[in-house]
């Protein structure tokens, strides 16, 4: 949320704690509410690192069964089924199934936040189908 009547000049919710960060008279003051008070927080937040290694490859997938991810660490993964898939690719965690997992068309991607990407499964409507994936970290 941004204000710029006032000098308040950003708020955001961060797993239900409160964050508000003031810029009066040229100094920026960071806050931060608890659930019963605000307290001031002696530091400003950084902004993260530039991301450094790149990392991709491909995996066959089938409708038999669960096709791990290779461990790989990252920060964001985008994952990317194939243009020549005929079928339905479904990402997700260990139990990923047709039913419950996020479904990605032919040439359909999706990007993920995650530390590693061992951590998505794959299957398929189809066997020998393929997924691309692309990791920064």
């Amino acid at each position: 949320m941004v204000n710029y009547g006032s000098s308040v000049a950003a708020a955001e919710v961060i797993n239900f704690v409160e964050r508000l960060e003031l810029i009066r008279e040229g100094q920026i003051k960071n806050y931060l509410y608890d659930g019963a008070t605000w307290v001031r927080s002696p530091l400003i937040p950084l902004p993260p690192a530039p991301l450094t290694t790149v990392s991709q490859g491909a995996i066959a997938v089938s409708n038999i069964a669960i096709t791990p991810f290779p461990a790989t660490v990252c920060n964001t993964v985008m994952i990317k089924a194939s243009r020549d898939n005929t079928g339905l690719i479904y990402i997700g965690g260990a139990g990923v199934t047709n039913v419950n997992g996020y479904e990605l068309e032919p040439s359909e991607s999706i990007v993920i936040n995650v530390v590693n990407l061992n951590l998505l499964f794959a299957t398929a409507d189809v066997l020998n189908e393929r997924v691309r994936w692309l990791v920064v970290a």
